[in-house]
């Protein structure tokens, strides 16, 4: 009697798995296609609410693509018609961190973004000079 009780157990287990895989199977057929992004809508939606450096934009872009191309042909584009900007992100960085930060602090994080070397150094010799006024 032990025996058959064992096979019911074993057979209904058994089936039990089997409509968790159709369940399974089922689920996964009826997800439908991951929805295109249109990149320089998702673009121009994140750079209306802040500056984004070229960079930091590239990385956020490709949470919703993997062309690379399409990202760099998107961000050309923005650069064009300036709704990107490298220059002004910096800008707006360093107006809202000059305060609290000092020049290594602000330089060491600016170097994060992939910015040109010629506006980094242009960014150094000009927080050089102002250090004195802005710590008063």
């Amino acid at each position: 009697m032990n025996n058959c009780s064992d096979d019911d157990n074993q057979r209904s287990q058994s089936d039990n798995q089997r409509q968790q895989r159709a369940r399974a199977q089922r689920s996964i057929s009826d997800t439908p296609p991951p929805k295109e992004v249109n990149l320089l809508k998702k673009a121009v939606t994140l750079l209306s609410s802040r500056e984004y450096s070229a960079h930091e934009l590239r990385k956020k872009l490709s949470n919703y693509s993997d062309d690379s191309d399409k990202i760099e042909e998107v961000i050309q584009r923005l650069q064009k018609e300036n709704w990107q900007s490298d220059q002004r992100f910096i800008d707006n960085f360093v107006s809202f961190r000059q305060g609290k930060w000092g020049n290594l602090k602000i330089l060491q994080c600016l170097k994060t973004h992939q910015l040109s070397s010629e506006s980094l150094n242009d960014l150094r010799e000009t927080l050089k000079e102002t250090e004195m006024s802005r710590a008063l």
